[in-house]
Order: structure tokens, then C-alpha cells, then sequence
């Protein structure tokens, strides 16, 4: 695992509420307000967390967010002007889990978490949520990363019925 604090281990069981707070770009305020009712909704007095823990893994949701926000960029180029571009370290980003840094840098391993969306026969956008894991190296450029992730959830298995309609959001996560 990356090199986190004890405080950042312990804040770890909020990571749902850390991330989505970081993509809606919640203030610390909103952001603690959500890990309470996290912590009371979980039957807790309180979270049990400190500030420096929460701020370590929110510090990783921005760039999260950030990355995949590049890599968005990309991929709208790749669609409106249809020029394909090589990905690169912007668009990557690590995870709280990702581990050490000599370990990824000895065999490297991607995650690439994407929100799969199809049109159902009733003409409604259905999206589901998926991981494809790379070993090595992933696809060297948007268009094909777009291209392995399509048949990913074709053969996946558990993407919703209907004709494919697109991605929502897309992380890469070097792990």
C-alpha cells in the first residue's frame, strides 16, 4: 500500500465520502459534514479520524479527479476532431492503495475504472461501474485505451443490457 499515515489508514473507511466530495469539489466543512453522517449513519459518536488523515487521502481524490479530468480532454479531442493522442502522466494518477513505488516501478500494474453506459430497449441510460486491470503496460493511446475498454465490458459480462452508448467518467490508477 502507499506509503500512508496511521491517520490515513484509519480515515480510509470514508474514502467514499472523501472521493465524492473531491469530485463535487466540497469545501472541508461540507466534506466533514459527510463523514458525520457517514459515522452516524455506521452507529458511531463520531467519525474517529483526524484532520491530517482525511486531508492525506483527499489530497488523492484531487488528483484523481484531476487526472481523469485531463484524460477527458483528451478523449473530447479524440471525439469532436477525431485526433488520437498518446496517454500520458497526466492523465494517471495513484490510489491510497497503490502500492510503493519501487514495487510499481518493477512490474506495473493499471486500474482503469470506467462508468459503462448503454440505451435499454425503453430508450433509458443505464450505467455500471467497472475495473479492467493491465499488467505491464496499458494501451498507448486514448483511442485504444477507449477501444480495450469497450470490449472489456462487452465480455465483462455485468454491463447493463442494451446498445452501447459510452463512458461516463474514466481513471487511470497506477497501482
Amino acid at each position: 500500500m502507499a506509503e500512508l499515515s496511521d491517520a490515513a489508514r484509519a480515515a480510509l473507511k470514508y474514502w467514499a465520502q472523501i472521493e465524492a466530495g473531491a469530485q463535487a469539489r466540497l469545501t472541508t466543512a461540507q466534506l466533514w459534514d459527510s463523514i458525520r453522517l457517514e459515522a452516524t449513519e455506521q452507529g458511531l459518536a463520531g467519525p474517529g479520524v483526524s484532520a491530517l488523515g482525511v486531508g492525506q487521502l483527499r489530497s488523492y481524490a484531487a488528483s484523481i479527479r484531476n487526472a481523469s479530468a485531463t484524460l477527458g480532454k483528451a478523449i473530447g479531442i479524440l471525439q469532436g476532431d477525431g485526433i488520437d493522442s498518446a496517454i500520458d502522466s497526466s492523465q494517471l494518477s495513484t490510489a491510497p492503495w497503490s502500492r510503493v513505488q519501487a514495487e510499481m516501478n518493477t512490474l506495473a500494474k493499471y486500474q482503469v475504472r470506467f462508468e459503462y453506459q448503454s440505451v435499454d430497449a425503453a430508450g433509458q441510460t443505464q450505467s455500471q461501474w467497472m475495473t479492467q486491470l493491465f499488467r505491464g503496460a496499458i494501451p498507448a493511446t486514448v483511442g485504444e485505451l477507449l477501444d480495450s475498454m469497450q470490449t472489456y465490458g462487452q465480455l465483462a459480462g455485468t454491463a447493463p443490457q442494451g446498445d452501447f452508448a459510452g463512458f461516463g467518467d474514466i481513471q487511470i490508477l497506477a497501482v
